[in-house]
């Protein structure tokens, strides 16, 4: 097995070089043909072995497997010599297939990790396109307060949102401890100055203001 991994590793770090554009002096695209489909050959045939009951739609697959296989041990030999012997042909294809697997993983874990991170964008934004709606909604609503105690039925959150304005219209401190002070600063501060027509934060702020503006307008 060490010999299997030092074969392998020897393979893979010819492969990166090669990735990182140094081309083996070895190499003769023209001149190589006939050896690269004879390797082609023999991996096809290593495969249909190794499974000689896989079902046909896997047998379909064996040609398009042995050229990339075929191409990524072409492109790390570090001789001629070297990626024509058919002592250590199994060795290494095992470890440019364990290398293959690897990546696979690799590629599905960063994808994974990837829509994380834009799932949370996607939630920042809402909460911030939600914190200036209501904070809006607040600054305007005539319910709830002394002179009319009657409760706001547009948002269960007036009541809150009222406190946090009162508290935020006066409130300069940058590391204050108010629940959604900080926060809640930032996205008004930053929908004040933006000027930016497609801001992803304010248009659909923006947007429903301009929509609440015209029904109003509509029932008068």
């Amino acid at each position: 097995p060490n010999g299997q991994h030092r074969v392998g590793q020897q393979a893979y770090a010819g492969d990166q070089t090669s990735k990182q554009g140094f081309k083996p002096t070895w190499h003769k695209s023209k001149d190589d043909l006939p050896l690269r489909r004879r390797m082609i050959q023999l991996i096809m045939d290593l495969l249909q072995k190794r499974k000689p009951d896989a079902p046909q739609e896997w047998r379909q697959k064996i040609p398009e497997m042995a050229r990339r296989l075929e191409d990524s041990l072409y492109r790390s030999a570090k001789s001629r010599e070297y990626y024509n012997d058919n002592q250590t042909l199994k060795q290494r294809l095992q470890y440019v297939a364990t290398q293959y697997q690897k990546q696979r993983v690799d590629r599905v874990q960063n994808m994974s990790q990837m829509a994380k991170m834009v799932k949370q964008k996607e939630d920042v934004l809402r909460q911030q396109q939600q914190r200036l709606l209501l904070l809006r909604h607040a600054s305007k609503c005539k319910f709830g307060t002394a002179a009319n105690p009657q409760v706001c039925t547009a948002t269960k959150h007036c009541a809150q949102m009222k406190k946090l304005w009162a508290h935020i219209t006066k409130c300069k401190n940058t590391s204050c401890q108010t629940p959604h002070c900080v926060s809640s600063r930032y996205v008004l501060s930053h929908y004040n100055r933006c000027k930016e027509q497609k801001c992803a934060v304010c248009k659909p702020v923006r947007d429903a203001i301009l929509k609440h503006k015209n029904d109003v307008k509509a029932v008068e």
